[in-house]
């Protein structure tokens, strides 16, 4: 009799409980049996295709990648155990709450002399015995088949983290999927509403930064979108490619569920029976979720139309046809009636859509001063100055599948020397200056240039622009030229010479390279290749034209992965002082031919003014037309092999080559690179 009263005490009853394990048992048992096909028989098989291997000496060479084998499976990489995850918890929350979306199923419940919290907390106790069980019992099952099996490489660590992670995971979305069925009238609305809810917080930030990014000039929504909360189901489905749950994410997530669970049990009471059959239940929240969907939806319209047409017209037009389509879907929802087409609701649309309108003003003519806003030159420390922001919130040396033997760089790009400071800051000034023109579309060879500016007071701005480069040349070289810049980008010149055990050059397009062992010749290469890399111009820098691919073995066991830069003359005499150059890069010898036509140029308008179009596969074909130079002179495709690029920039003519092995290589000319004896050639 103790334990009874104490049972009713803590605001279960055991009837209702009863009845829902009788009721919905077959959920609890259908899901114990697939998590035991996923993980116990998964177990099995991996050990049985281990016992089955009749070379025992490499069934032993081989232990470590069959160890690895079983590990992944506590690690959330299966892609059914996620669906599992994702579905049963939201399952179990519309079965055992479905009653409340049946005005006679909620009539005859709440007829009962139970009190409606304790009918809340038991459906929530039944919940969690269905799904809290099977985890469990397969968590122990396949801890004991790794025992049993002496199976090592699966510490006792990663089960329990295993598990703890499962059991956080599916309470929280199991509550948060009941108190979603106390706030609707529907079951349908109650699953659709689950999910965009444990998606909003991802979905809602992407789709906002994107917005931001196109009314906001400078806006970094790079940044950002790396460092917003992730969904519930967002996180549950990186765990495997990203790290585990922190200690910080873990308490987050407990205080969330219990704030989802206070939050439930306060509106439960307050929840009319006549409201089932609605979408939402009550009254006071129609206008949030009517206007919730609406902004959302024009949103996400808008974004697309500017993605796909890179035009305002079509966004303005996307926002219009977005908010439209959500404000009156949600009315009908709400209404449950098709005829919504009245003035009381058109003036709710009208008023949504003028402080809309009057928001998007604001942002467009920059009324807060935050595209202007640029920090004092004398409050900044330090700056970050990158193509992207990942560098500076990511450090993809600490991810499991970065090499371990491979070189690890420490220093970020970010300066801290005066000079590189007030270039930058002056480079920003300008780009600030051009904000009508670098905001013009159509615009192409654009990069972006992320900055994060680390003030003395501590605080930190960020800005982001995507910017036609060569306009900017005059600020960017300086800046690229400096020792400080290639000391950030170029690990070469952060070793000593002595370092360096052994070197291989690999050249491109052609299967050649050269191994250099020699302690002496080692030493003399690497300082070639420094030596090269303090003197590469802002012009090399940015083009992207090397000879080859060099890996060097550093003393620690470390290798080191560098490019050949066609500017690396230093190197390059060194390889010819050694007799090496021919093996270290492709030669006119390796050519048999180029041929050589203008590059198509797409205006902004979308029409081509190609003259030719260079495919590979045609290369005979293209030889018959007449439209191009052929080139058999050693000494002008030995100039080509020199100054072409590999990809367009700025490219006015293209040339492919064609190997002697019968292998075809493409690459550019822009106006600069071009040699004068194909300029004399085309502007005959």
């Amino acid at each position: 009799m103790p334990s009874k009263i104490s049972f009713i005490k803590a605001g279960i009853n055991r009837g209702i409980l009863w009845n829902d394990m009788k009721s919905y048992g077959w959920l609890g048992a259908a899901y114990l049996l697939a998590l035991l096909l996923i993980f116990p028989l998964k177990i099995l098989m991996i050990y049985s295709q281990e016992m089955q291997r009749e070379n025992i000496q490499n069934l032993l060479n081989q232990g470590t990648e069959l160890t690895n084998r079983y590990l992944p499976l506590f690690q959330f990489d299966s892609a059914l155990q996620l669906i599992l995850f994702f579905t049963v918890p939201v399952l179990a929350g519309i079965l055992l709450f479905r009653y409340l979306q049946s005005r006679d199923a909620a009539d005859m419940i709440h007829s009962l002399p139970i009190r409606r919290e304790t009918l809340y907390n038991t459906h929530l106790l039944a919940g969690i015995i269905l799904l809290f069980v099977p985890i469990i019992v397969s968590a122990l099952t396949s801890w004991g088949l790794v025992l049993g099996l002496g199976i090592d490489g699966v510490p006792f660590k990663a089960m329990i983290i295993w598990l703890g992670v499962a059991l956080l995971f599916n309470l929280l979305f199991f509550v948060f999927t009941a108190v979603v069925g106390v706030f609707t009238g529907l079951s349908t609305v109650q699953g659709g509403l689950t999910y965009i809810l444990l998606l909003l917080p991802t979905g809602d930030t992407i789709l906002l930064l994107d917005n931001l990014n196109i009314w906001l000039f400078g806006f970094p929504s790079g940044f950002y979108g790396q460092s917003h909360f992730f969904s519930p189901l967002v996180r549950l489905s990186e765990i495997y490619s990203k790290q585990f749950l922190s200690a910080t994410e873990v308490m987050f997530y407990l205080l969330g569920i219990v704030a989802i669970y206070l939050l439930g049990r306060w509106f439960y009471p307050k929840r009319r029976i006549e409201m089932a059959g609605n979408a939402i239940a009550f009254e006071v929240l129609h206008p949030v979720f009517k206007y919730g969907v609406t902004f959302c939806s024009m949103l996400l319209v808008g974004s697309y139309f500017y993605s796909s047409q890179d035009s305002l017209s079509w966004t303005y037009f996307g926002y219009i046809l977005g908010a439209f389509l959500g404000y009156y879907l949600s009315v009908i929802l709400i209404n449950k009636t098709w005829q919504v087409f009245n003035r009381q609701v058109g003036r709710g649309f009208a008023a949504y859509v003028l402080i809309i309108a009057i928001t998007l003003v604001g942002l467009n003519y920059d009324v807060l001063g935050y595209e202007k806003r640029i920090p004092d030159l004398s409050e900044v420390e330090t700056v970050y100055m990158d193509y992207s922001f990942y560098q500076l919130t990511n450090d993809p040396e600490q991810q499991d599948d970065y090499p371990s033997d491979r070189y690890r760089r420490k220093p970020k790009m970010i300066y801290m020397g005066p000079d590189n400071i007030g270039r930058i800051h002056q480079l920003h000034q300008a780009i600030i200056t051009d904000r009508a023109a670098v905001k013009e579309r159509g615009l192409t060879n654009k990069r972006y240039v992320c900055l994060a500016y680390q003030l003395k007071d501590g605080n930190v701005v960020y800005r982001s622009y995507n910017i036609p480069q060569e306009q900017y040349a005059t600020w960017f070289k300086p800046i690229y030229e400096s020792q400080e810049y290639k000391r950030l980008h170029y690990d070469i010149l952060n070793i000593a010479p002595e370092q360096a055990d052994f070197i291989q050059v690999a050249a491109n397009y052609v299967g050649r390279n050269v191994k250099i062992g020699d302690p002496t010749l080692v030493k003399e290469a690497v300082q070639a290749l420094q030596r090269d890399a303090q003197t590469l111009t802002y012009k090399e820098i940015t083009t992207d034209s090397s000879w080859a691919s060099i890996e060097i073995l550093l003393s620690t066991g470390e290798r080191m992965e560098l490019t050949w830069n066609k500017g690396g003359l230093v190197f390059e005499n060194y390889l010819k002082s050694n007799n090496q150059l021919s093996n270290a890069r492709i030669m006119p010898d390796d050519i048999n031919s180029a041929l050589v036509g203008k590059t198509a140029s797409v205006s902004r308008t979308g029409a081509a003014t190609r003259e030719v179009v260079m495919q590979e596969a045609n290369y005979w074909e293209m030889e018959k037309s007449g439209e191009y130079l052929k080139i058999t002179d050693p000494q002008q495709i030995e100039t080509c092999l020199r100054t072409f690029n590999n990809h367009r920039q700025e490219s006015v003519y293209t040339i492919m080559f064609l190997l002697n092995n019968g292998n075809v290589i493409s690459g550019e000319f822009s106006l600069e690179t071009t040699p004068d004896f194909l300029k004399a050639h085309f502007d005959q």
